[in-house]
């Protein structure tokens, strides 16, 4: 018999051969119901944590544990999540001879749903490689496809180098291609927003997912036909990010109107995502136009609130930049140049620290836009110095490219003729 602890009890693996065959069954279908039928996750999750309370612990039990942790985390209690999460890695780490099958479920759920929002970003990201390597290593080749899919689009949002990056998805895109697996599809979009960051085979306008990768407009109608919410989400994340990352504002309003009309529902990661970006839009609309400011102050001042509350009751480490980066827009929409510019700098530096080169690269070149539209044109040079030098090393040479080209546009101002 083998005796685990958990915050239930101390309990005895009685299993009849009944709820093992029973639970192996659940935990299969997971994957499916998940990419197909997420409706019913609920009830496979919630059956599964039944039979460990009722039965005991089972190797399966882990993806249990992990899974209704991440159901608790969609309604808000990030740290009871949290806590079931580490509960999940404990079973796995009280297994010898079977450990390794059930690591890239478990991982997938723990690391990127869950974890992400606690602990450093960049070590959830290892931990999902690490993952994709024992898949592959046991033969896995179902959980392996879905890990490499998290991992790229985890490391892609969080600063990771793209040109590494478009390296392993095209690798990984290859492997699901040879097993027709359903991954394939939900990998085009990070890819495609990759292509269009280093201009490598990407579109005339970067805010379009059309190029090498894939075509927009074919994909979404994928996805209205297959009532795929999650991948039209994530479509219209990454658009929304390229719209703030190359300053196209009127196609950021566009992106935030389409979904507030279609109500989608994000999950977790791409629902951070999105309220970031669209309160950076939603700051800029306000200072910028007139009409229905009301609405998108009110937008930019809620996101505000949203990220500030992950900042500080989950992972300072993770959000902190994005913190400042949004604090510098809203002060800057409510006309307060100096505290706005105190943002930028420090959120800078924060993500300077912490390896995000893509919110450092950001952080400065909204601190140059503001000194630029405030007359202090050297300061504003150098911050776009700053942020060209930091998209170089994010990768992003298209973006880097833009930034040199808006800096060098200031030559011609009196500063330069003194």
């Amino acid at each position: 018999p083998t005796y685990f602890y958990s915050s239930f009890s101390l309990l005895l693996l009685s299993y009849h051969w009944v709820q093992l065959a029973a639970m192996k069954i659940l935990h299969i279908l997971t994957s499916f119901c998940f990419q197909v039928q997420p409706e019913l996750m609920g009830l496979i999750i919630f059956r599964m944590v039944q039979l460990s309370r009722s039965h005991g612990i089972c190797p399966e039990s882990s993806l249990g544990f992990a899974a209704f942790g991440l159901v608790i985390s969609c309604f808000g209690d990030i740290d009871k999540a949290y806590r079931y999460g580490k509960l999940a890695l404990s079973i796995l780490d009280n297994r010898t001879s079977d450990r390794n099958l059930h690591v890239p479920s478990v991982y997938l759920v723990v690391y990127f749903m869950v974890n992400s929002f606690r602990e450093p970003v960049q070590a959830c990201v290892e931990q999902l490689r690490h993952a994709c390597e024992i898949g592959k290593s046991v033969g896995d080749v179902e959980w392996t496809l879905i890990n490499a899919g998290a991992e790229v689009e985890l490391a892609l949002k969080n600063g990771f180098n793209l040109k590494d990056l478009l390296g392993r998805i095209r690798g990984y895109l290859d492997e699901m291609k040879k097993y027709n697996h359903y991954s394939h599809l939900v990998t085009l979009p990070p890819y495609q927003t990759i292509l269009n960051l280093i201009d490598d085979e990407g579109t005339g306008d970067p805010t379009i997912l059309t190029g090498a990768a894939m075509d927009q407009a074919a994909v979404l109608d994928i996805c209205m036909k297959d009532g795929n919410n999650n991948l039209a989400c994530m479509i219209g994340s990454d658009r929304l990010w390229l719209a703030n990352i190359f300053n196209r504002h009127d196609a950021a309003k566009t992106v935030i109107l389409e979904f507030h009309q279609s109500r989608h529902d994000f999950q977790a990661d791409d629902l951070v995502h999105f309220t970031f970006n669209s309160g950076l839009a939603a700051a800029w609309i306000a200072r910028n136009e007139g009409r229905s400011q009301g609405m998108w102050r009110k937008q930019a001042n809620t996101a505000l609130a949203s990220i500030r509350d992950y900042a500080t009751n989950h992972s300072a480490w993770n959000f902190e930049a994005k913190q400042h980066i949004l604090a510098g827009e809203v002060h800057y929409m409510n006309g307060n140049v100096n505290d706005a510019a105190s943002c930028f700098k420090e959120a800078a530096t924060i993500a300077d620290e912490r390896n995000f080169p893509h919110e450092k690269a950001l952080a400065y070149e909204r601190l140059g836009i503001l000194y630029s539209e405030t007359g202090s044109v050297d300061a504003a040079k150098e911050a776009f110095e700053s942020a060209y030098k930091a998209y170089l090393e994010w990768g992003a040479r298209r973006k880097a490219r833009a930034v040199y080209e808006e800096r060098l546009a200031l030559k011609g101002s009196a500063a330069d003729s003194k």
